[in-house]
């Protein structure tokens, strides 16, 4: 579409928002989700038909500010949604200096949805505050503290969603590669993931436990969130990691889960790899030191 020939901003989502549950699938409302996906859409209509790179700016702010009110909503359904949305533009943009300016209204609105909602509003809240840390690194750390502590609660619930607490799994391991500088608030972390995928290791009379897809694919997440978290872990928390659970990984290769098998196998490369650095450098030292 030639410049000018696209009104700015496109249709504002609040006024969309419907008040409850019962009225938000009515015909008498406009559905948020597809004034949402309308409006994803014409980011990318607008860029490909030459609108010049300020009007597309400011259309691609105005649907992350509709979606950042849109989380204040009363309809589940709507915030839902809402989150959605806002995850999909923070994987197709950054925004750095937008966000900067509005990362306690968002982290806030965010920890409220994972807080009072459902497990799938869980499971979007997780994954968008995971995008916020890409996008804004070790800014968010000092909001991050009340986040971090209910990804903790909601992954050591067993009664929890599957889901939600496979993406807390994702999104801890993601905030604290990315937005923290405490070592031991990373060792804590991957405290709280061993304590998921172990739940896949042999049992004490070497039988292999069984288990149903959805908890062998949250063991898997939560194996994978911590090989991400002891690649930044110190030298001799890593060499106590690989003492405790080298031996121990092995048994995950039995399970019947695909996905953990092929989760396992990688972690076990992963912790020869380290194990094979520790050993260089510890060489390297050696002969430094005795020559």
């Amino acid at each position: 579409m030639p410049k000018g020939g696209k009104k700015k901003g496109g249709k504002k989502v609040v006024a969309s928002l419907p008040p409850s549950d019962e009225e938000y699938d009515t015909g008498d409302n406009w559905s948020t989700a597809s004034v949402l996906s309308e409006d994803i859409s014409s980011i990318s209509e607008d860029g490909e038909n030459g609108a010049d790179d300020t009007t597309v700016v400011e259309n691609f702010e105005d649907k992350l500010k509709d979606c950042i009110e849109g989380i204040s909503q009363k309809s589940g359904k709507g915030r839902i949604s809402c989150i959605e949305t806002m995850a999909k533009l923070l994987s197709k943009k950054y925004v750095y200096d937008f966000l900067s300016d509005r990362k306690v209204t968002v982290s806030d609105g965010l920890l409220r949805c994972l807080k009072k909602g459902n497990g799938d509003e869980q499971a979007a809240s997780a994954k968008c505050l995971s995008l916020l840390c890409v996008q804004l690194g070790n800014e968010i750390e000092d909001d991050f503290k009340e986040v971090h502590s209910l990804l903790l609660t909601i992954l050591a619930d067993n009664t929890a969603p599957v889901k939600a607490r496979s993406e807390c799994a994702a999104t801890l391991a993601m905030s604290n590669f990315l937005a923290c500088t405490d070592i031991s608030v990373v060792d804590n972390t991957m405290l709280a993931l061993e304590n998921i995928f172990k739940g896949s290791y042999r049992k004490g009379d070497k039988s292999v436990p069984s288990h149903p897809q959805q908890i062998s694919r949250l063991h898997a997440d939560a194996l994978s969130a911590w090989s991400l978290l002891i690649s930044i872990a110190p030298t001799f928390s890593v060499q106590k990691k690989i003492e405790m659970h080298l031996s121990r990984l092995s048994d995950l290769l039995e399970s019947a889960d695909v996905e953990l098998r092929i989760v396992a196998g990688e972690t076990i490369a992963l912790l020869y790899e380290l194990a094979r650095e520790e050993d260089e450098v510890s060489e390297a030292e050696w002969i430094w030191h005795h020559t």
